[in-house]
């Protein structure tokens, strides 16, 4: 844990071993670490006041090696572990159930093969990963009909009480088919809780033709 330095005046702390260039006067400032009074010398340089880095470090318990053949400076807290920081935390995996459910609303059908529980799914040019529910589907039109059936904008409830519309990260999979058309891809839905998720329903509006007249009935399914 990071322990505080106090002093008697704002003070800037310089690099170990460095030399300090510039106008060197005397100062009668005075050091203190965690209230303990420190014999180093504060020096004043051009206005500024400098203490010494190894001296401040090994009073608040850290170990400082200087390293002459790369020029750098290491300062260890006494109960760091840095082989261990390095080791960045292993990503929480998603989750993926295979199903073999099928829907249809009059000619048009879809097939959902794959629910996955994605903790950090991120499409291609995505700000940011976030928590999703993902469908992977074909969506045909099976007849020589232009039909539109807009799957992606169905909706998700969750038995965790979250109602979600599909998300702008969904594949066109959705929209106008023009007579016997096949799409593939993935529909998304952004949640607020993944872990708690053991079941789900889905919902969309029927297909339907030109001048929006019903193709086929709402669809739902658990």
């Amino acid at each position: 844990m990071m322990k505080k330095i106090t002093a008697a005046a704002v003070l800037a702390v310089t690099a170990l071993g460095s030399a300090a260039v510039g106008v060197y006067a005397a100062s009668d400032l005075k050091l203190f670490v965690n209230g303990k009074p420190s014999p180093s010398v504060v020096e004043n340089i051009n206005g500024s006041s400098y203490v010494p880095l190894r001296a401040v470090a090994e009073m608040l318990g850290a170990e400082v090696k200087w390293n002459g053949d790369s020029r750098t400076i290491h300062i260890d807290a006494k109960d760091a572990h840095p082989e261990e920081a390095s080791v960045p935390a292993a990503p929480a995996e998603a989750k993926t159930f295979a199903t073999s459910i099928a829907v249809s609303s009059g000619p048009m059908r879809m097939q959902i093969s794959k629910v996955i529980l994605d903790p950090a799914y991120k499409k291609e040019g995505a700000p940011a990963p976030m928590k999703a529910v993902v469908l992977e589907v074909k969506v045909e039109n099976t007849s020589d009909e232009r039909l539109t059936w807009q799957v992606g904008n169905g909706k998700v409830i969750t038995n965790t009480q979250e109602q979600i519309n599909g998300s702008a990260a969904s594949d066109p999979v959705g929209g106008e088919f023009n007579g016997k058309v096949i799409k593939t891809g993935k529909i998304v839905f952004e949640v607020e809780n993944l872990d708690g998720i053991t079941s789900l329903q889905y919902f969309a509006e029927g297909a339907y033709k030109e001048g929006y007249n019903p193709a086929g009935a709402n669809i739902t399914w658990k």
